[in-house]
């Protein structure tokens, strides 16, 4: 089993306890919640990681993220790691936002490495994955403003 972390690496034993706690001692009622997720593959493994971000209007902001490693027996293609980061953040916010949307909140955004810029190569999956995103209910977002997946979960991925 995955295990889920804040930001700060302190271990996460129940990701919804914490944040129905988080949201409890939150400074503000005004809280905005994102999912990115990004991987790296190094020595014939590859290292996902989902970001949950949470921002406190003008306040901050916390974060939690889990680390899923897969041995690869092989040469994976762009086209299905950047699928499967957007599938890892669809899956967590289909978890996620029944239990948000029971204390008012829900997921604001996911938020994809994929580029609109026709000269990088995420650009080739990029329909497909917003549109995946789309078709779970969820607002898509991708580069160059999908900060939670390029910026705070591309951090861990490395």
């Amino acid at each position: 089993m995955t295990k889920w972390q804040r930001f700060t690496r302190e271990k996460v034993d129940d990701l919804e306890q914490t944040i129905l706690k988080d949201i409890a001692s939150a400074p503000t009622d005004k809280l905005t919640w994102y999912i990115g997720s990004d991987s790296q593959v190094k020595n014939g493994s590859i290292k996902y990681i989902t970001a949950v971000i949470v921002l406190f209007d003008g306040q901050g902001g916390r974060g939690y993220y889990k680390e899923t490693v897969e041995k690869l027996g092989y040469k994976i293609s762009i086209r299905q790691k950047l699928f499967q980061e957007t599938h890892m953040s669809v899956e967590t916010a289909m978890w996620l936002n029944p239990i948000l949307e029971d204390a008012g909140y829900c997921v604001e955004a996911i938020h994809a490495d994929v580029s609109s810029n026709p000269i990088h190569a995420s650009n080739a999956v990029m329909n497909e994955c917003l549109v995946y995103i789309t078709g779970a209910g969820f607002t898509a977002v991708g580069k160059p403003d999908s900060w939670a997946a390029m910026e705070i979960a591309d951090r861990f991925s490395k």
